[in-house]
């Protein structure tokens, strides 16, 4: 009774908008970074296969000085954690770390994030505290297998654009909320 009918009604219009655009903007986030994720995952696969086919006639001649100039210069565009190639015996013979480079191959995938064509495989994994997305393909040469491609792309830039749209229906569902003050209600 104290308080103003107008002030309880603007108050219960912005928490109703308030719990709907909260959910709202869950779901959107939700989706979006589904959708995003699935967008990326699919480009690292593509890569991969790629990359894969790129060094295939490399691979099979054993031309590793020639796939290594070409890992990196791919390294260059800072768009990758790692790229290695790989012989068909499991060892690295061209990589973004000279020190990988005459090793046995031990996949860092921790999470399986699914298979894609070519049997290019996906996984997550951490690379100094950081989200990776890892990508393995096969290097075949008609039909013969001669190697394999494994890559590392930093998934931060994804949750970058996630984290930004979390922030934008934070402040749109701070906005509207606000603005229920506004309204009045008729006679």
């Amino acid at each position: 009774r104290i308080v103003p009918l107008r002030i309880k009604w603007a108050l219960a219009m912005a928490t109703i908008i308030a719990v709907v655009m909260g959910i709202s903007a869950t779901v959107i986030t939700q989706r979006q970074y589904a959708a995003l994720m699935g967008q990326a995952t699919e480009y690292g696969a593509s890569l991969a296969r790629f990359i894969a086919h790129q060094n295939a006639a490399a691979a099979l001649g054993e031309s590793w000085d020639e796939v290594d100039v070409a890992v990196n210069e791919m390294m260059k565009t800072g768009s990758f954690e790692r790229i290695l190639v790989l012989d068909a015996g499991g060892v690295v013979r061209a990589a973004s770390r000279a020190d990988w480079v005459g090793k046995v191959y031990k996949p860092a995938g921790t999470e399986s994030l699914g298979a894609f064509a070519g049997d290019t495989g996906a996984t997550r994994y951490l690379s100094k505290g950081e989200s990776i997305l890892g990508f393995e393909s096969p290097i075949t040469f008609q039909d013969k297998l001669v190697g394999r491609v494994a890559l590392g792309i930093p998934e931060k830039p994804l949750a970058q654009v996630a984290q930004l749209s979390i922030t934008l229906m934070v402040i749109l569902a701070l906005v509207t909320a606000a603005c229920a003050d506004t309204y009045q209600p008729g006679p």
